[in-house]
């Protein structure tokens, strides 16, 4: 990052020198001419954009000694500043023993599941062929490619879940958890005052803009004059209460720093690299595109889609943007005998990847500003849910957060679904996971993407999902059966995001309401009285 902001700030700095040594400028004050000619030339808000994104970069960056101290801890240990027995902090770009063992079991899983896929098909990692398109699966040597993939999520849920260590809860409820790692999440009060713009006395799009015609037309308004104005913090602040719908897509590209038409060429040649190498992955492509076919509002951007996920795993460039590493597999080419990384991305596909890309099609018409927004959110947010780390925001906190505010917030509720044999992680893992994608409605899932941006935190992921079961619960704990269970908590038809998320912020014990009494109970009642 420091090469590049040097790089950055010297062309500005020589486009300040080029205008000021223009004629017209020669007879007034230089202090002044500077100040005019930054702010007439967008210069002021890109140096502005470039410190935010700086400073963005240092906060995000992995921190020693204090913090590291206080991720993992015993219940109620104080956090001194030392690790167990008196030992000196680690770096936190270092995981702790409990992540980096899980770390080696799931990348063990991995590279058996994918060695086990190519000895099925008979087929090596990457081969020069022209590429089938998605729907016909590529054939080698007579043989269809079968459509799996690498992994499923639960694979991954079953790793983290079997993966016990010394320094587990002892607490009888908090020991329920999936999660056993003791991971610092951020309390409700935490969340709160994070999370202001939340609070219910802040107009909302997707709320008021329902109710007020003349607040759609006001943000509507608002959003011109922030993109007009095109510093970052702005755009930020101005997402966490939500994008107008049709200007959500050059919000996004903006708070993405994403330039119009700057990802053309490459996703050309990324296009061009599809059509010239095939790889053992493309039918785990081909079913994740087409399992959702027949819906309705989604099965028209079937091909787009797939080209787009195709594309993302041969993008070498991903590697060096994402917030976290990704997990390639080291291989040799049997022809030059040459090393490589597969997939170039580092990202093996999982079922549901394709989930990430279908949303985006109702916000962007060009595939190559499509391509870039898609990969822009996973190299700074999706990635984290896709990867076991114990640094914050990333999957494994997420899921310990979920854990413990439900439990915290509704125990009677986490106590009847494992009755039910239904463990609540089990139930939000792919909902945490996918940012709940082809979970909600698309108008709904894109509200709730404009507050991630907005806050520039996955941590509303975790409590949108605690909600639900609150909002759920008076039906839940009537549930005698775990299908029972599973038919309420499928149906999101009626599901408002922002509401949901006001009010477990401010008033989580409302979305409680205690079942009514049954006619036996209120026939005893009047007895009584």
């Amino acid at each position: 990052a420091g090469p590049t902001m040097a790089a950055e700030v010297a062309l500005l700095k020589k486009l300040v020198k080029d205008e000021l040594l223009k004629p017209r400028y020669r007879s007034d004050d230089p202090a002044m001419v500077v100040e005019a000619v930054m702010h007439e030339q967008g210069i002021a808000s890109r140096l502005s954009n470039l410190l935010y994104q700086h400073r963005r970069s240092l906060e995000a960056a992995p921190k020693t000694m204090a913090e590291q101290s206080r991720v993992l801890q015993p219940p109620g240990g104080p956090a001194d500043g030392k690790g167990a027995c008196g030992s000196a902090p680690r770096p936190a770009d270092q995981e702790l023993d409990v992540i980096a063992q899980l770390q080696a079991r799931w990348r063990k899983h991995v590279e058996a599941s994918l060695r086990s896929l190519c000895s099925e098909l008979g087929l090596p990692l990457m081969w020069p062929s022209a590429s089938a398109p998605c729907g016909k699966p590529a054939v080698r040597g007579g043989r269809a490619v079968r459509m799996r993939g690498v992994y499923e999520p639960e694979e991954m849920l079953e790793v983290i879940a079997t993966t016990g260590h010394p320094n587990a809860s002892t607490n009888a409820l908090l020991g329920f958890g999936l999660v056993l790692v003791q991971l610092r999440t951020p309390t409700l009060a935490e969340l709160v005052e994070r999370l202001g713009d939340l609070n219910t006395s802040v107009r909302q799009a997707g709320v008021d803009d329902e109710l007020r015609g003349w607040f759609r037309e006001e943000r509507h308004h608002m959003a011109r004059r922030v993109l007009a104005d095109g510093h970052t913090p702005v755009l930020f602040r101005f997402l966490r209460c939500g994008a107008p719908v049709g200007l959500r897509a050059p919000l996004w590209a903006r708070a993405l720093d994403l330039e119009p038409g700057g990802g053309e060429a490459h996703y050309a040649a990324l296009v061009a690299e599809v059509g010239r190498v095939a790889q053992v992955t493309d039918g785990a492509v081909c079913r994740d595109v087409l399992s959702p076919w027949n819906e309705e509002e989604v099965f028209l951007f079937r091909e787009v889609v797939g080209t787009t996920i195709a594309c993302f795993l041969r993008d070498p460039e991903v590697p060096k943007l994402a917030a976290v590493p990704g997990m390639a597999v080291a291989a040799t080419s049997p022809t030059t005998g040459h090393r490589y990384a597969f997939p170039p991305c580092g990202v093996l596909p999982v079922r549901g990847l394709a989930s990430l890309a279908f949303p985006l099609c109702f916000c962007y018409s060009d595939p190559p500003q499509l391509y870039s927004v898609f990969r822009a959110l996973w190299c700074r947010y999706w990635c984290k849910l896709h990867t076991l780390s114990g640094r914050q925001g990333t999957l494994l906190p997420l899921l310990r957060q979920f854990e413990l505010l439900l439990q915290q917030l509704h125990p009677s509720l986490y106590i009847h679904l494992l009755n039910l044999d239904l463990h609540p992680t089990k139930l939000a893992f792919q909902w945490v996971q996918f940012a709940f994608a082809s979970y909600l409605p698309v108008a709904q899932l894109l509200l709730f993407w404009d507050r991630i941006i907005g806050f520039e935190t996955l941590e509303l992921i975790p409590l949108l999902a605690v909600a639900i079961f609150l909002f759920r619960s008076t039906d839940l704990m009537r549930a005698q059966h775990a299908d029972a269970a599973l038919l309420l908590l499928s149906d999101s038809s009626q599901l408002q995001v922002i509401p949901l998320l006001q009010t477990i912020l401010h008033s989580p014990s409302s979305l409680i309401q205690p079942p009514a009494p049954d006619t036996k109970q209120k026939r005893e009642h009047a007895r009584r009285a």
